[in-house]
């Protein structure tokens, strides 16, 4: 079951963009971002696409724009 289905099945909470939330009828129980929290991040890939030229060149820009706004939100 996808995080969505599962939120709006009532399964559990979860977190998700706030328009799709809002689609849903659901409502926002941590309205602010909490500060400092840590959060874990998974890239996931295709391991037959993963070395590939576009592949590695999309995921050193998803990188860097995550490390950019932690420098800058910091």
């Amino acid at each position: 079951m996808k995080a969505r289905a599962a939120v709006t099945a009532s399964v559990g909470i979860g977190e998700l963009p706030v328009h799709l939330a809002e689609h849903d009828g659901l409502v926002q129980i941590w309205p602010e971002p909490v500060r400092g929290a840590v959060y874990e991040i998974w890239l996931v890939t295709h391991q037959d696409l993963r070395h590939t030229a576009r592949i590695t060149a999309m995921i050193q820009h998803i990188v860097a724009a995550f490390e950019d706004h932690a420098t800058h939100t910091r």
